[in-house]
């Protein structure tokens, strides 16, 4: 993902029911302004550090909504949430520097146990006093669960893989990759030991990627329907925005506003 990116919609115009949309990631941050009833995409950009003081946003939002990224997490079923230090266990938590935070996803159904570093937390609550708290995990699922199929969103060296079957979740995780190969081995496993066939099956991908890549291009010759996943079933916005589909991630932060 590009850094130091900022789009304006055409009408631009502040307001303080606007809603901000923050996802943090390993070395950078994406933030969108959506006005309070989601209906419209306002601005959207990228930056390396909350300390560069972009204009856009040091002023007062109604809602702040925050997507952090880790790769530790441990999806739990409601009923087994009781033994939620048992699964800490094994999530290995360095309980001097991290915290653990809890999620609901689908209906009560699965609880996401995550944690982020004290130190990120920290200058969140520096920078955003009142945010909301989540992990990649819930807005990836929120903005994909209504539909089954496969999906990806690519994170420059992981991505997530999401499986929805009969709006669940079959199958959630992040994979480091370092080339396609890679990318199309662990893709390839997951299918073959959840029994779904490449060659019928829906994936669609989002995140750093484009259709014209060869990345792009070699998937779909596994996989022969593969597809863009739209952010424009998620919120509208105008022409000045292009290539959204890269934002799928954040903007499935709408998705999870209560």
């Amino acid at each position: 993902m590009e850094k130091h990116v900022l789009i304006k919609s055409g009408n631009y115009e502040e307001s303080e029911t606007d809603i901000l949309f923050l996802e943090l990631g390993k070395d950078h941050y994406n933030f969108a302004i959506a006005d309070s009833a989601l209906s419209n995409l306002k601005a959207i950009g990228s930056d390396d550090s909350l300390a560069s003081k972009i204009p856009l946003l040091q002023r007062k939002f109604k809602n702040v909504l925050v997507s952090a990224f880790t790769p530790s997490f441990s999806l739990v079923p409601f009923d087994f949430i009781g033994n939620k230090s048992s699964f800490s266990n094994l999530m290995n938590i360095d309980a001097e520097n991290t915290s653990l935070y809890e999620e609901v996803l689908i209906n009560q159904q699965i609880v996401n146990l995550f944690n982020i570093p004290d130190t990120d937390k920290e200058n969140l609550d520096r920078h955003f006093p009142a945010h909301q708290l989540c992990s990649q995990v819930q807005p990836f699922v929120k903005g994909n669960i209504k539909n089954d199929g496969i999906y990806i969103n690519i994170r420059n060296t992981c991505f997530e893989l999401l499986i929805v079957e009969n709006q669940s979740i079959l199958f959630y995780n992040v994979f480091e990759f370092k080339n396609d190969n890679e990318l199309q081995y662990f893709l390839l496993l997951v299918l073959q030991q959840k029994g779904i066939d490449a060659a019928s099956a829906l994936l669609k991908i989002s995140g750093d990627i484009h259709e014209s890549s060869l990345t792009f291009q070699r998937l779909r010759m596994l996989i022969p329907n593969l597809s863009i996943n739209e952010a424009s079933k998620l919120i509208t916005y105008d022409n000045s925005f292009i290539e959204m589909h890269r934002y799928f991630s954040l903007l499935s932060l709408t998705k999870c506003v209560l």
